[in-house]
């Protein structure tokens, strides 16, 4: 493989060619000695280079840190069940507004009772 050729590239050849899923360290390692990169800018690269993974349409993770090409999966395998997906953030929406609610309802009995003492008070003053 070309060394001159991109990371994203040079990854896709590699999984290509081995017709097999690939462990992201593995891949990145395969990529970094290709590129001929040295310690320091494997580790400044490597971020970067897992970003462009999951934003290039031709990779697919399978989860477990594993990657494989969107090609070689059926359908099936990568969609997501969005219905899953509507149901979670309903849940963390209702938990968050339900912990407002709850935060709104102390703060409203305190003022409550802060009023009520207030009056007390008050009344106390005036008989004295």
């Amino acid at each position: 493989m070309d060394k001159n050729m991109s990371q994203l590239d040079i990854a896709y050849s590699i999984i290509k060619d081995s017709g097999k899923i690939q462990e992201f360290n593995s891949l990145w390692e395969e990529v970094a000695k290709i590129k001929e990169f040295t310690p320091e800018e494997k580790e400044a690269k490597v971020s970067r280079f897992y970003t462009n993974l999951i934003i290039d349409p031709r990779f697919v993770s399978l989860g477990d840190n594993t990657w494989d090409l969107r090609e070689n999966q059926t359908f099936d395998k990568v969609k997501l069940d969005m219905n899953s997906v509507y149901s979670e953030l309903e849940q963390e929406a209702k938990e968050s507004y339900d912990e407002e609610d709850q935060e709104l309802s102390i703060e409203e009995d305190s003022e409550e009772d802060s009023e009520e003492e207030n009056s007390q008070l008050e009344e106390n003053d005036e008989n004295i």
